[in-house]
């Protein structure tokens, strides 16, 4: 119900892109041939070549086979006076090491990674300098070090930008990994804005923008602004429309049920709960099963429902040994708490508090060290980039390697300033244009609503008032020229084309996007068909839509049937409901 298993998805692809350009080769005699050739090129040549080579080779060969031809890249990397060419050594030992990180640990791999870096600085390749950033990032993020992930993604990110975006096919995925790194530091805000960057970006794929209108849901949700929260779990759910991506979507509807859940509408929450933990469950996502389930005992709890509580409970005891989320292990714990003092055994609810406690403590051992692995980034970056002045200095004399690093200092710093005092009064300027907009949408919706209901009630009164005067016409056998004019005042209180745009308008404004809902689940509805749903909407009866739409009441009974028809609603679903949900 978190970010994890999205991201589990992303790495993988992340880890391969930054290094794969092109494919010359599909077995591993034609890669050895390839290989052959290259050698016999004339130097210049053979960066290109041989890093095409190995990118196949990192694909399709067995371990033993692409270690051998790792070495084999060493000894020409080597004997060959060629600082591009060590580039691309060095990158292939990554690629290994990335291939295999079961075989090393996240300190070997980042050691590996960090010689990289150093070297594309050290050649001020700035391309493979944000790249290298790139993936050191999503190892992070992977680890989790948040603060370090969120450090070299934004490092890279701003590369990316120097250089051009046109260059790097995966700035969506960039941000995509800062999003990710902002909502996981909490910083909400900074996870709506990357968020809703990453989506804009057409490389992003509709798995990581489903994923990351779920960030976005999450941010507004953590933010108690629930009806933006609302918006984009939905467009979430709109994105998840393969099969394979009903995981993602389980994950959508269960953030939205935890939503709910916090609005007190546990009605609307626990169904949602259930969809999330049944899909978590046939996908292995047992930390999702067991989160889901231990807010749903917490519904039960709230209606008093003590026995549904402890069963639910129970449940998610069966797999927390599964879980590796500590977050999710101490929310199960506290719900423990709750239920068991609530069902009169404090002994039991004392057993589980001491369980809040460790794994209360363990977030916030995991919070100091993420800090502390953050300030070793940053001295570790300062070191690395010292060493690599220090080496540049020794080419140059002693007057021009003090100016030019005196000058890159004070133009980075005033570079920062200027980004930093920008941003600030951009990301100012929008909130303020968000708020008036906002503003005017709240101011406009009371107004359409009182619209409505004056156009509605208009409607009934003179409804009342036919209905009154009809019967006593037929009582008291009045003339015929009272009859006309009733007559005419029934055909004033007729929805017609014309009144119906006008009551449309006011109508869509009050249920935005009911309208559009409705053609989702009917393509070809009829403009009558949507006339009969939005005075169904409106709680009108039978009787009222008949003389609204100067029609019978049994025309009006049988346009309810042939909407129900429309709808595929199954026996016993009561229409009224169902469009009232719409």
């Amino acid at each position: 119900m978190t970010l994890q298993k999205s991201y589990k998805i992303s790495v993988p692809f992340i880890l391969l892109f930054c290094w794969h350009n092109f494919v010359f080769a599909t077995n591993e005699d034609s890669l050895f041939k390839a290989w052959g050739k290259a050698l016999e090129t004339d130097d210049k040549n053979i960066p290109a070549v041989v890093y095409n080579i190995t990118n196949t080779a990192y694909q399709s060969l067995s371990f033993e086979n692409f270690l051998s031809l790792r070495n084999d890249f060493g000894k020409v990397a080597a004997a060959v006076e060629n600082p591009e060419l060590k580039l691309r050594y060095n990158i292939l030992s990554n690629s290994l090491a990335a291939k295999l990180p079961n075989r090393l640990s996240f300190d070997s791999l980042y050691k590996e990674f960090a010689g990289t870096l150093r070297l594309a600085r050290l050649q001020e390749n700035n391309i493979m300098v944000a790249c290298t950033c790139m993936t050191i990032g999503a190892l992070a993020l992977l680890r989790p070090e948040i603060d370090k992930a969120f450090f070299y993604v934004y490092q890279s990110i701003q590369l990316k930008e120097q250089i051009g975006s046109k260059y790097f096919p995966d700035m969506g995925m960039s941000y995509y990994l800062l999003a990710t790194a902002s909502f996981n530091s909490e910083q909400f805000r900074g996870a709506i804005d990357y968020g809703i960057k990453a989506i804009s970006f057409p490389d992003t794929s509709a798995t990581n923008k489903a994923s990351m209108c779920n960030v976005i849901g999450l941010g507004y949700q953590r933010l108690k602004i629930y009806d933006s929260a609302f918006y984009w779990y939905q467009k979430g759910r709109d994105w998840c429309s393969r099969p394979d991506m009903s995981g993602t979507l389980g994950m959508i509807i269960g953030n939205e049920g935890i939503s709910w859940y916090e609005k007190g509408k546990y009605d609307l929450a626990l169904p949602l709960l259930k969809t999330d933990f049944t899909e978590g469950a046939r996908h292995g996502d047992w930390g999702n099963v067991c989160n889901s389930m231990q807010w749903a005992a917490r519904i039960y709890l709230a209606q008093g429902k003590i026995d549904s509580a402890i069963n639910y409970l129970h449940f998610t005891f069966n797999y927390t040994a599964r879980m590796t989320n500590v977050r999710y292990k101490r929310n199960i714990y506290e719900a423990a708490v709750a239920i068991y003092k609530r069902a009169g055994m404090p002994d039991s609810a004392w057993f589980y508090n001491d369980s809040v406690k460790v794994y209360s403590d363990s977030l916030k051992v995991a919070i100091e060290r993420s800090k502390l692995s953050y300030v070793k980034t940053q001295i570790d970056y300062q070191n690395s980039m010292q060493e690599i002045d220090n080496l540049k200095k020794q080419r140059e004399t002693e007057v021009l390697k003090r100016n030019v690093a005196i000058g890159l200092v004070l133009l980075s710093a005033l570079s920062a300033l200027l980004f930093w005092n920008r941003k600030k009064m951009q990301i100012s300027h929008r909130q303020q244009l968000q708020q008036k907009e906002k503003e005017a949408a709240e101011r406009e919706a009371i107004n359409a609503l009182d619209r409505l209901q004056l156009t509605t009630q208009n409607l009934v009164d003179k409804n009342s008032l036919i209905e009154k005067l009809q019967e006593q016409l037929t009582d008291q056998q009045l003339n015929h020229d009272l009859q006309e004019k009733i007559d005419l005042l029934r055909e004033e209180v007729i929805l017609t084309d014309e009144d119906w745009a006008r009551y449309r308008s006011t109508f869509e404004r009050v249920h935005p996007g009911f309208l559009k809902r409705l053609k989702n689940d009917v393509a070809d509805i009829s403009l009558a068909e949507q006339r009969i749903a939005a005075l169904i909407r409106l709680s009108f009866d039978n009787k009222q839509m008949a003389a609204i739409l100067g029609i019978s009441s049994d025309s009006v009974a049988k346009s309810k049937r042939r909407l129900r028809h429309r709808l595929n609603l199954e026996a016993g679903t009561d229409l009224e409901a169902y469009i009232a949900k719409i």
